[in-house]
């Protein structure tokens, strides 16, 4: 089975989930960007590095914008299911940005990256910022071309970012339009895909039958709504098992009754949008890369800059309260407890 979750930023907790307790041998877990857990290089970073390529399934991640680009791309390219991937460990892979992968009969479209909303704050703070975390011109037009190898039809797209119209739901910013999400407005139009996964926006939201914003949920890659993914879910929660022929032959209760008129109406709504008589024309995408990259370069252009000496905080410990709006509450934790990492703690 394949899951999804949404960022993890180095947290290692996250791990813990009972739900990520119950993937089996032969499973993948698809991370949506800042995966955070190659970073600064030290040995504690290794060894939980070393930790999760025990796992009996496989990890697998698209990278957001809270990566460290000069570590991740020290990486060798490789091929792997269709496409091309940084190995980290066996069972830990970099789902490089452009690409379609065929994993378990699915065909899956990845692009990483995206342009970062808290960057005055990281420049202010001293953070580390990579301008790589936003796709290039050539990697656009690399995932144009391998769209149009498949027909522009895919099952599943996985990324960090998500198209300007979805964000506009989700997040109230002024500058939710950039070079990433108007590549993603043209994909979301020309391109035939079942469903859409993305994380940057930290919310567990299933938003329709085309799109869903992950954080801390993990999912079975089905159309969510489904029942084949509800099922899944559920066997995921707990440990919980698949009801026995005999438990599923008893009356239902007027809740679950209820509950599986919701999933027709839900997938009513799925075959109304990608049903045959749904389907509306698609335009090509030939001259997609050229018609993005002036807005690229501008974008590129809005956020080099340093910044002004005279608005650094009074101390370090001030300013985590901004912080809340953009990261995990785990993450928050962390940077106010952070510590000197220590060679030789155990996990």
């Amino acid at each position: 089975m394949i899951y999804v979750t949404g960022d993890i930023h180095g947290n290692i907790s996250r791990f813990e989930d009972k739900a990520i307790s119950q993937l089996k041998r032969g499973d993948y877990l698809i991370v949506c960007g800042d995966f955070g857990f190659i970073w600064e290089g030290t040995r504690q970073e290794e060894k939980v590095l070393n930790f999760l390529a025990r796992q009996r399934y496989a990890i697998l991640f698209v990278d957001g914008c809270h990566e460290n680009f000069d570590r991740l791309q020290k990486y060798p390219v490789t091929e792997w299911n269709g496409g091309k991937v940084r190995r980290i460990k066996q069972n830990i892979i970099h789902l490089m940005r452009g690409q379609v992968y065929e994993i378990e009969g699915k065909r899956i479209f990845t692009m990483g990256g995206g342009c970062s909303s808290d960057l005055e704050l990281r420049q202010l703070r001293g953070t580390k910022w990579w301008p790589e975390e936003t796709p290039s011109t050539e990697e656009m037009a690399e995932g144009v071309d391998n769209l149009f190898r498949y027909n522009l039809t895919v099952d599943y797209i996985i990324t960090h970012e998500c198209p300007t119209k979805v964000k506009n739901l989700l997040v109230n910013e002024l500058d939710n339009f950039n070079s990433v999400t108007a590549f993603f407005d043209e994909v979301c139009q020309q391109v035939k895909y079942k469903h859409w996964f993305f994380g940057s926006v930290h919310k567990d939201m299933h938003l329709s039958s085309a799109h869903t914003a992950l954080f801390q949920r993990i999912l079975p890659l089905e159309v969510p709504g489904s029942r084949k993914a509800a099922e899944e879910e559920q066997n995921t929660k707990g440990g919980r098992r698949r009801p026995s022929a005999k438990a599923a032959a008893q009356p239902q209760s007027e809740e679950q009754n209820d509950t599986d008129s919701s999933y027709d109406e839900l997938r009513a709504g799925y075959r109304q949008r990608y049903g045959r008589a749904g389907r509306a024309a698609r335009m090509e995408l030939e001259g997609l890369a050229g018609e993005y990259e002036s807005v690229a370069q501008d974008d590129t252009l809005k956020v080099s800059y340093e910044p002004e000496e005279t608005a650094e905080p009074a101390d370090d410990s001030a300013g985590f309260d901004d912080w809340d709006s953009i990261m995990s509450d785990e993450m928050v934790e962390r940077l106010k407890r952070r510590a000197p990492d220590s060679d030789d703690t155990d996990l």
